[in-house]
């Protein structure tokens, strides 16, 4: 069966062949790492952005009157980004561990709780609920709609105004860890994997703007049924996608994905390799760079 919107299903084809080797690398990393380790976040994110394409797929060969396909396509997209935003957290934390033996961002904030004390690191995970869910909600609520309802009904309005919001937050969210990153760096922490999330900062900001503009610019946004209907207005919408939000977050994952090489070829540890406990309490004193550790505290 041919594509009704063939831009779109061929790249979503090429990308998904993409996915595929890329899940393949993941799980020959974790294989001589660990599950545990912060690899399997991004096996997780390949599954999920894999399962974002076949969606693509079925929705470029279904057309756009059968549009719960590429609501699925969004869904999954979503969750991909907010998959990144947090593996890029992941990955700074365990250098930081590396380097000076704790990370300030899993340092109480606070001095007095009921609970357990709130870290940075916490706190960062429950800002990104709420806007994982505005996205996933304001997709959902364009279930039903016909196509000339998603350019009039309050409800796709309200929608848009959703995405906006969600799509803010993780772009203030990532733009949040690329300034820990940055100061990291700056306070010491000088090695070949931060040099590779610092490269990861302006990648994964091009894709949170393109998500803000995709709900705002007519010719970005997928709820636009002109899109479909000129063959021009379709090929361009999807070289936008594709370019600016999916090869985006293909690159930080693959480069986040690397940092395995990267440490294996200048011999850098992994945090694993100090045998610290599971919730990384301790490490070996003649690993932590005491002058470092001194000028963070």
């Amino acid at each position: 069966m041919g594509f009704i919107i063939e831009d779109f299903g061929i790249a979503a084809s090429v990308f998904l062949g993409l996915y595929v080797i890329y899940n393949i690398n993941c799980l020959v990393i974790i294989y001589h790492k660990s599950w545990k380790s912060s690899y399997s976040l991004l096996l997780f994110y390949g599954m999920v952005r894999m399962g974002g394409q076949i969606s693509g797929v079925g929705f470029s060969i279904a057309g756009y009157t059968q549009y719960n396909w590429l609501i699925a396509y969004l869904i999954m997209s979503a969750e991909g980004y907010f998959l990144l935003v947090l593996g890029n957290l992941y990955f700074l934390i365990d250098e930081q561990f590396i380097a000076w033996g704790e990370s300030p961002l899993k340092k109480p904030l606070f001095k007095f709780s009921i609970w357990n004390r709130p870290t940075f690191r916490s706190l960062f995970h429950f800002s990104l609920l709420p806007a994982n869910t505005f996205i996933v909600v304001s997709n959902t609520l364009l279930q039903g709609l016909s196509g000339d309802e998603l350019k009039t009904d309050p409800q796709a309005k309200l929608s848009n105004l959703l995405r906006i919001i969600g799509q803010t937050m993780f772009l203030a969210s990532s733009l949040l860890v690329g300034f820990f990153t940055l100061r990291s760096y700056f306070k010491g922490i000088k090695t070949k994997t931060m040099v590779v999330l610092i490269c990861i900062i302006p990648i994964l900001s091009v894709r949170g703007v393109y998500g803000i503009l995709a709900c705002k610019i007519d010719d970005m946004n997928y709820f636009n049924v002109d899109n479909y209907i000129d063959p021009s207005l379709g090929e361009r919408m999807t070289i936008y996608e594709y370019v600016l939000s999916t090869t985006m977050e293909y690159l930080t994952a693959s480069l986040l994905l690397n940092i395995y090489w990267v440490k294996k070829r200048f011999n850098e540890p992994h945090l694993s390799d100090l045998r610290v406990t599971a919730d990384v309490e301790s490490i070996p004193m003649e690993s932590i760079d005491h002058q470092s550790k001194r000028e963070v505290l």
